[in-house]
């Protein structure tokens, strides 16, 4: 948010905002289809269809989040793992899904 009228000036304030991505697409960041999204564990990589919705279906499975996403295929590897950032793991079109979502 800008405001210029009562200060003279741009000053832009950050807000906390939860971004989806559902909300990517309907901004035209992301397109869903098949192969779109990808998790690389131990060497393998794991692809996944991003849903028009903004779930992610990976096998026979659907994610609510990127993060649900990564810490499954994270945890097939190291069954401990409790959790990931998905957001830094996952990659749509070979780009993280936080450099996409903070452009």
């Amino acid at each position: 948010i800008h405001v210029s009228e009562s200060l003279g000036e741009d000053v832009e304030f950050a807000f906390s905002t939860t971004v989806t991505l559902a909300m990517l697409i309907a901004a035209g960041a992301l397109t869903p289809g098949v192969d779109k999204l990808s998790c690389k564990c131990s060497d393998n990589t794991h692809n996944a269809e991003l849903l028009q919705d903004g779930r992610i279906r990976y096998l026979e499975m659907t994610f609510d989040s990127p993060s649900a996403f990564s810490v499954y295929c994270k945890r097939i590897y190291n069954p401990t793992r409790r959790a990931d950032d998905g957001w830094g793991s996952v990659t749509y079109d070979g780009v993280t899904l936080k450099d996409i979502k903070t452009k």
